[in-house]
């Protein structure tokens, strides 16, 4: 398979306008060595600051990415390469100028990677990043945030695996439409972030992993998720609302701290045995059923039956 320049970069130039307000601005597409055999991507965005997009490329063979930044200077770094098993890897960072000082991070924070790493940026609004991966190669996605937000729309891709770690950086993930192989696994980290995800059910995934260290965290699972998988929030401090679908069976294992409160409809769940419960459509269709863990320790779990 190879990667080629398509039509469908000048309408995506033109279709998406309105997201890179700034003059300066780069597009470009990845292409593998002629002859190559691919059949898997590693592509990993390192984003410490500014608005990042990412959704399909809609083509078979393009994985086109659109890079916006407020001066001429080069603020992106591009690095590819194939490896003689199959896997092409890509490596796209953002590297802005660093701030002379590190304002306000907060020394209590857990974090994925070590704090000392991260710098914050106030002109996160000055820089975009698009990218359109190939809908038909198979795909792990890593994606390391600082600060902004994220949009993900994850439809119709292959992933296979995904690994998002944020610091502060907002992150929203949706799907209008599954994707097309199982996914390992869905890993989210958040130090002082809200963090969406809907239509979760699309997503196909046997793991889905939430770690919220500070901050709201909404999950829309939606009804016929691949039965057996297992989705687990911890949240330390925020809020936690999960809205599920009457139709898809499930099983909740609730821990609250001392200074939690949990809120479970008034109708529809039973209480198997301490903290764990099921709703009705577990007790219809037993094999269907998902694992949902959630756990707070200051904050609010609101559970939303619809």
């Amino acid at each position: 398979m190879h990667l080629r320049l398509f039509p469908l970069l000048g309408l995506l130039t033109l279709n998406l306008s309105n997201l890179f307000a700034q003059n300066v601005h780069r597009a470009d597409t990845l292409t593998l060595p002629a002859g190559e055999a691919v059949d898997h991507m590693m592509l990993k965005l390192e984003i410490p600051t500014g608005e990042s997009f990412l959704r399909t490329s809609g083509c078979q063979g393009a994985a086109i990415y659109r890079l916006a930044v407020p001066d001429s200077q080069e603020h992106y770094k591009v690095e590819t390469r194939h490896e003689p098993s199959g896997t092409f890897i890509c490596n796209l960072a953002l590297t802005p100028p660093k701030p002379a000082e590190n304002p306000g991070l907060a020394s209590n924070l857990r974090l994925a990677e070590p704090l000392s790493e991260l710098e914050t940026y106030t002109t996160s609004g000055e820089y975009k990043t698009f990218f359109c991966p190939d809908p038909n190669l198979s795909t792990d996605l890593y994606l390391d945030l600082g600060v902004g937000a994220s949009r993900l729309d994850l439809s119709g891709l292959q992933l296979q695996n995904v690994n998002i770690n944020t610091a502060f950086a907002d992150v929203m993930v949706h799907y209008n439409k599954p994707n097309q192989q199982e996914m390992s696994q869905m890993s989210i980290h958040a130090a002082s972030a809200n963090v969406v995800l809907k239509n979760l059910a699309h997503a196909r995934a046997r793991q889905v992993t939430v770690h919220n260290d500070m901050g709201m965290t909404k999950l829309l699972v939606g009804k016929g998720y691949l039965p057996g998988g297992e989705i687990t929030i911890r949240s330390g401090v925020g809020g936690l609302v999960l809205i599920l679908d009457d139709e898809q069976p499930v099983e909740l294992r609730l821990k609250s701290g001392f200074f939690s409160e949990v809120n479970l409809p008034e109708e529809g769940f039973k209480e198997i045995s301490e903290g764990t419960y099921i709703n009705q459509a577990v007790q219809e269709s037993p094999n269907e059923r998902i694992i949902i863990r959630l756990e707070v320790d200051f904050g609010k779990i609101n559970i939303i039956e619809q």
